[in-house]
Formats: structure tokens, sequence, C-alpha cells
């Protein structure tokens, strides 16, 4: 039987899997299957990504807005953030960026919000891309309190590059911050 490894996405420690290509073996969380660093366990640092210029964070949960756009701004995750209630204000934000040739570096979603859901947010973000010619899609991190299904590995894997983050997994907005900053690390690194 193998060890578990924590998955900062899901939030718990999980039964891993091994993928090997190119002749390096790469471990798996078998429920969302994020790259994991086997050394990692739940307080582990993560580096820091590069700093990205804009993130868009639409999460209808205040303390949990608040607390992981404090985060990207204090660990130089971030230079700008913009925060929306919503997947409307989201689209209404993402609409002016690319309008202005401004690209997001980073959007972070929450799948379940009021008058647009993350999920729809995301969508309508890669139709919008298509719409102003963007040169690359932009990573999408979505926020849920529920556990990774199949359905909703499917979202993932059609709104590539994307990832998650069980927000249910922990009540305490600033563990939640550390999980996000483990889970970026691998989405920025194309490892999501």
């Amino acid at each position: 039987m193998t060890a578990k490894i924590y998955c900062p996405s899901c939030g718990i420690d999980v039964e891993p899997f091994v993928l090997t290509g190119a002749g390096e073996e790469v471990i798996h969380c078998s429920i969302c299957g994020l790259v994991l660093d086997s050394g990692a366990g739940a307080d582990a640092p993560s580096p820091a990504p590069t700093a990205l210029s804009c993130v868009v964070i639409a999460e209808d949960t205040e303390s949990i807005r608040n607390a992981v756009a404090t985060m990207l701004k204090n660990q130089g995750i971030a230079k700008d953030v913009i925060t929306a209630e919503n997947g409307i204000e989201f689209v209404s934000h993402a609409t002016g960026r690319l309008k202005e040739g401004k690209p997001i570096s980073l959007a972070i979603l929450d799948v379940e919000m009021p008058l647009m859901n993350g999920v729809q947010g995301a969508m309508s973000l890669r139709e919008i891309e298509k719409q102003f010619g963007a040169k690359r899609k932009t990573p999408v991190l979505f926020f849920t309190s529920r556990k990774c299904d199949e359905k909703f590995k499917q979202v993932l894997q059609r709104l590539q590059p994307s990832s998650y983050v069980n927000k249910g997994a922990s009540t305490n907005p600033a563990d939640l911050a550390k999980r996000v900053n483990k889970v970026l690390t691998v989405l920025l690194q194309g490892g999501g």
C-alpha cells in the first residue's frame, strides 16, 4: 500500500499515483490529478511563482476574497489584484482588460456564486479570449467546497489550464491562502 501524500488542492492526504514520462516519475493526486511533491506536507513552504501582473478574483465570501488577495500581494505573487463578488463582475473586469489589450495573468473563481457561477465565468472568459484574439489562455483556479468528482475533472480538462482548491477542507482563510499558494506554484508551471 502506498503512503498517502498531502494534496493542497484537495486539502487532505490522498492516495497518489505515478506517471512516468521522459524517464521521470511524476506523482499525482488520485482525486484531482494535481502534480504533488512527495516531500511536501501541509505546512511545507512552496517556492513563490514569478510575480503576476494582474490576478482577478471572483469570490462571494468577503473574508476569503480578502485573505487570498492579501496573500497574493504580500507574498509578491501578484502586482495587481482585482476583486469581484460574482461571475458577472468578473466577466465585466475580464472584458474590460482584454478590450484594452491587457491580459489577465490568473483568474481565481468560486464555483458557487450568485448571479453567475465560476464555471460559467470561466467559460465566458474563454469566449472573450477568442473574441479579442488573446495570445494565451488565462490559467484558472477554481474554489469549491466540494470534493473533485469525475464531472468536475471534465470541467477542469475542458477549461485548461485550470486547477481547483477545495475551500471546504479548511475554514481558516489563512490556511486557504497557503494552499492556494502551493497550487498556484504547480498551475503556473504547467503541472496542474
